[in-house]
């Protein structure tokens, strides 16, 4: 039985984009800057989202209190940090 335990860690300027797929689309449904990978499951550590107002003037991000568990298929994808991400409400 595997019980390896991996822990991806974001170097300063670069975030994790999380992933799921819906049938042929893949969807970003949240950020996050480190992540810890089982066999159970993904556990994302320093998660965030994207919020923009009304007008689709102004996007920030909204960080999401505790970490964040999935145990379903997810994917991860290491991208640029964005202006945006550095933003809060």
């Amino acid at each position: 039985m595997d019980e390896a335990c991996y822990k991806i860690e974001c170097a300063k300027g670069r975030v994790l984009a999380i992933t799921e797929l819906y049938g042929q689309t893949e969807f970003i449904v949240g950020y996050c800057r480190a992540a810890i990978i089982d066999r159970w499951g993904v556990t994302c550590i320093d998660t965030f989202k994207q919020v923009s107002d009304v007008g689709l003037k102004r996007t920030w991000s909204e960080p999401r209190k505790g970490g964040l568990t999935i145990f379903h298929q997810v994917r991860l994808h290491l991208t640029q940090e964005e202006d945006w991400m550095r933003r809060f409400r």
